[in-house]
């Protein structure tokens, strides 16, 4: 894809490169998050990167003002124009080929880093040379901004390794990434099609090629948990996380023709997809989140219709994924 690239400068006064980027995509999300996002890393405790910010809406034009201004008064900034719309992970792609940094820190353009998060994950990068991408814990916030809950994840590469084989979905949190420019590069970036779940496919990627991962073990950024979320898109995750386990599990993962074949299986099951099934995706959903605003009794009737409509895929997500989770924190 062609992208334009607003030319800023990227290094410091002295002209040496800088050690970290942070890479940013943006599309739909209101401007006053976004500003929030935005300075929120502008703002940490380690000043030193190289902030890039991908326009992936270059149709709107408040937002190509607002990010035009930011890259104006800030050197550090470096706005990224796709030509048009496209997914996630090809935004993501197009990132990274302007990134400078021997890290790369990712940040989504609706959360809230916590003032030294970038300095605390790249003093545990330094430290820790056998880890090649580490996350943290969150922060739970409502669309308002207001506190709910914190959630934390395993620390350690073997109990985040144990998560992979045997929950659904990844447990060190896209937004809270940050690894080694070598980690992306050397697995091809992101994989397109993979409905949202192309983070958790870079991770089980980077275990099969040997690649470490940490999370550090108190909050790096805050969050926001946002309504709207349709039902399609959870069932189409759900679906694609359970796929993308059982490739990795199979020791297929790795092999591109294999891969497309059984995502081309997939989108057609997608098409004809359950009903039950569909509508007990939402209930969970819905039981999650309203577990973290501590709204028991509402969470407790979403998770018995869930398992009422669907009891094995109610089990992939509440044992597999909640309890293995709270079980490999405790022991971590």
């Amino acid at each position: 894809m062609d992208i334009n690239k607003q030319r800023v400068e990227t290094s410091d006064k002295t002209g040496k490169a800088n050690e970290l980027s942070v890479l940013m995509s943006i599309y739909s999300d209101p401007i006053p998050l976004i500003k929030i996002a935005i300075e929120s890393v502008l703002n940490q405790t380690y000043k030193k990167f190289q902030f890039v910010i991908v326009n992936n809406n270059p149709g709107d034009e408040s937002l190509r003002l607002v990010l035009k201004e930011y890259a104006r008064s800030d050197r550090r900034i470096l706005v990224v124009e796709n030509s048009k719309h496209t997914l996630l992970s090809e935004s993501l792609n197009n990132g990274l080929q302007a990134v400078t940094g021997k890290y790369v820190a990712r940040m989504d353009a609706d959360d809230i880093a916590l003032p030294d998060r970038l300095e605390l994950q790249l003093a545990f990068l330094r430290a820790n040379a056998n880890i090649t991408l580490v996350g943290g814990n969150v922060i739970l916030i409502d669309e308002d901004g207001n506190e709910m809950s914190s959630l934390r994840r395993p620390v350690s590469n073997r109990l985040i390794t144990i998560y992979h084989k045997y929950g659904v979905g990844g447990c060190v949190m896209h937004p809270t990434w940050m690894g080694k420019a070598e980690f992306f590069s050397s697995l091809g970036g992101y994989r397109n099609s993979l409905s949202n779940t192309e983070d958790y496919d870079l991770l089980l990627r980077g275990s099969i090629s040997g690649f470490r991962y940490a999370n550090i073990g108190k909050p790096v950024l805050k969050y926001r948990i946002r309504q709207g979320l349709s039902v399609q898109n959870i069932a189409s995750q759900m679906r694609y996380a359970k796929l993308l386990r059982k490739l990795f599990l199979s020791g297929q993962l790795d092999d591109a023709e294999v891969v497309s074949v059984e995502i081309n299986r997939l989108k057609q099951k997608l098409q004809d997809c359950s009903g039950r099934e569909t509508e007990a995706l939402l209930q969970l959903y819905e039981f999650k989140s309203k577990l973290a605003s501590r709204n028991l009794w509402s969470a407790s009737k979403s998770l018995i219709k869930a398992v009422y409509l669907a009891p094995v895929l109610s089990f992939d997500v509440v044992l597999r994924n909640s309890v293995l989770n709270k079980i490999l924190v405790m022991l971590g």
